[in-house]
């Protein structure tokens, strides 16, 4: 979820310079239902849809903030700060298409890059190879 939450802020915040992202989820919505799909395939959507809007409600009543506003897709359509979007292929909690629509709609500069791994492995040197580069490019020019 950091990534999302850097997403939102940087569509914000013009004095942020750039981001580097490891797979962030488009919507939360999405995700849930896409997590939803993965591990009780035999409940029906409409189910899962009157599952998400009670949760929707009692975290809106708990927690004070609309889990549809966590939508990484709409800020980032909104962000022009340089991003490095990278996104394991083997990443079976957060489907690569996520980070893929995310930099389909990105309003700046987006490298999308798919690593080896899955949600949270360990990130190997073609990672950093690509991702201090554009830490450097946009940080101390």
């Amino acid at each position: 979820m950091g990534a999302v939450t850097s997403i939102m802020y940087a569509a914000r915040d013009p004095s942020i310079k750039c981001l580097v992202l490891d797979s962030p989820f488009s919507q939360l919505r999405r995700l849930i239902f896409d997590l939803a799909k993965q591990h009780a395939s035999v409940m029906p959507d409409s189910m899962t849809q009157m599952a998400v809007k009670k949760i929707r409600k009692q975290i809106a009543k708990l927690a004070q903030f609309d889990i549809d506003d966590l939508d990484a897709v709409k800020y980032g359509s909104q962000c022009s700060v340089p991003t490095f979007i990278f996104h394991g292929e083997d990443d079976d909690f957060v489907n690569f298409y996520h980070s893929q629509l995310i930099a389909e709609h990105y309003k700046g500069m987006c490298f999308h890059h798919v690593v080896e791994g899955g949600h949270n492995s360990f990130r190997k040197s073609d990672v950093m190879s690509v991702a201090i580069p554009h830490l450097e490019l946009y940080l101390i020019a």
